[in-house]
C-alpha cells in the first residue's frame, strides 16, 4: 500500500511540475486507476478488520 501511495504522489507531483506534458492524459488515467485500487484496498482492509473484531476472521 505504501508503494501505491508513493506512486500516486509522484504522478501528482510530476503533473504539478509539468502541467503541459504530452503524457498528461495517460498520467491522469493512471492516477485514477491507482486511486481506485487504493480505495478498494482500504475497503478490503476495513472489512477484514471488522470481521476480525467481531470474531469472524
Amino acid at each position: 500500500m505504501e508503494k501505491l501511495e508513493g506512486a500516486l504522489q509522484d504522478y501528482k507531483i510530476y503533473l504539478n511540475l509539468k502541467p503541459e506534458t504530452l503524457q498528461r492524459s495517460s498520467i491522469e488515467k493512471m492516477i485514477s486507476l491507482l486511486e481506485s485500487i487504493a480505495e478498494e484496498a482500504a475497503r478490503a482492509k476495513a472489512l477484514a478488520e471488522a470481521k476480525k473484531s467481531c470474531g469472524r476472521g
